[in-house]
């Protein structure tokens, strides 16, 4: 009888296993390069591209990232230890990893790094490129790859960060008569941001919390204005 349940178990697991579409390309892995400044877990939060997930948890007590929710420049460190059978297979689409590569620029300039850009992308094997195409020949529909065996590919994407524009000031709405303890109590509030890297999810959650603080204010008097300091390119 033991043998019996280990038996089927097995046979319960192995058909429980994910595989690889006939023709398509599983993504193992997905090496971001060049990330320097900014957390790679959070930039990755944000890409539809992603490599299949395996059984892990962070050393610390940095939450597991969410796209566009900081922190964006945390020290990460996430113990990766194995990938379940059963584990779904991403597969590579050539059209969503191009404009996920728009994504990461997009990313970055709402991180305040203006000057950020694609250095470099690569795809290995190079025939997962066209593995969810479908090409038409002669009348006939022929898919490229052997579909007879299951493939994998890694994605390589290598990214030049630049330097970030600071934060110079921050001035109030000046249509508004306030009084001198109040405009002083908010300029402290949102003072903070003062001399930091610009972040459009900070700068937008400064001003929540603004309103959230003074509700009784009048809209106007709560729009900020923020003077940057710009970087100048190389």
């Amino acid at each position: 009888m033991p043998q019996l349940f280990f038996f089927c178990a097995g046979i319960t697991l192995f058909s429980a296993c994910a595989s690889v579409p006939k023709g398509r390309y599983g993504i193992t892995n997905f090496e971001l390069s060049g990330v320097q400044q900014m957390d790679a877990k959070s930039l990755q939060a944000c890409l539809a591209t992603q490599e299949r997930s395996s059984f892990s948890f962070n050393l610390g007590a940095v939450p597991e990232p969410e796209c566009n929710v900081p922190p964006f420049d945390t020290d990460r460190v996430t113990l990766s230890l194995w990938r379940w059978p059963w584990t779904d297979w991403p597969v590579f689409e050539r059209t969503i990893f191009e404009r996920d590569l728009e994504r990461i620029v997009r990313w970055y300039r709402a991180r305040g790094f203006y000057r950020a850009r694609i250095l470099n992308s690569e795809v290995l094997p190079n025939s997962a490129l066209d593995s969810d195409r479908t090409l038409l020949m002669e009348g006939q529909k022929l898919r490229l790859g052997e579909e007879e065996s299951e493939k994998h590919a890694t994605v390589k994407v290598q990214v030049y960060e630049g330097e970030p524009v600071i934060v110079r000031s921050l001035e109030l709405n000046e249509d508004t008569e306030l009084e001198i303890d109040l405009r002083r109590r908010l300029h402290k509030q949102i003072g903070r941001m003062i001399g930091q890297r610009f972040d459009e999810a900070e700068y937008d959650l400064n001003k929540k919390h603004c309103f959230e603080s003074y509700k009784t204010l009048p809209m106007p008097m709560l729009k900020l204005r923020a003077a940057l300091k710009s970087i100048r390119a190389n």
